[in-house]
């Protein structure tokens, strides 16, 4: 019996905390990409909404995830090519020493910003694997995911739509 209350109290607890999370990346499509604050690997906070109006592309990746780095390339091309119709490209290290980052960053000629993970980040997206990317329109909602790796064609493909939208003004 004192077990059950124990289970019961823990349930409740992860309920409490965790009601207003999604349970899997997926229910955030169609709702608000919930805002964070991390260090970006100047050491400079960065937040989601200092890009309000501008699509974004934001990826979960760790540096020693072979199909993440895989991607990244594609992540660039994207970043140079779209940047000038307000995309912009965000990756976040996951798990991840800050040194690791800053050599992978050099080596594969990364130009997006990049920012460090925090758990809170993770949680808030329900990141539980990585490569995994998701595209936030201009007016910060949520639009698409990929929970694996990615490539550029179908980037753009979710990008499309999104690119011919005006962010809406709000008060």
């Amino acid at each position: 019996m004192d077990r059950t209350r124990r289970i019961c109290a823990a349930l409740m607890v992860v309920f409490a905390i965790g009601g207003s999370l999604p349970t899997q990346a997926e229910d955030l499509v169609g709702k608000k990409a919930p805002d964070f604050k991390l260090m970006d690997c100047e050491g400079k906070e960065t937040t989601l909404s200092q890009f309000s109006g501008k699509i974004v592309v934001l990826n979960f990746w760790r540096t020693t995830c072979f199909p993440c780095l895989e991607e990244i390339p594609d992540l660039v091309k994207i970043y140079e090519e779209y940047r000038d119709k307000g995309v912009v490209v965000l990756g976040i290290a996951v798990n991840d020493n800050p040194t690791d980052v800053d050599n992978k960053v050099q080596v594969l000629q990364v130009e997006y910003p990049m920012a460090r993970d925090d758990m809170a980040t993770r949680l808030k997206y329900q990141i539980k694997s990585v490569p995994h990317t998701f595209i936030i329109d201009r007016n910060g909602i949520v639009r698409h995911h990929f929970d694996r790796k990615t490539d550029k064609k179908a980037i753009e493909e979710a990008l499309k739509p999104l690119l011919a939208q005006k962010a809406v003004e709000t008060e």
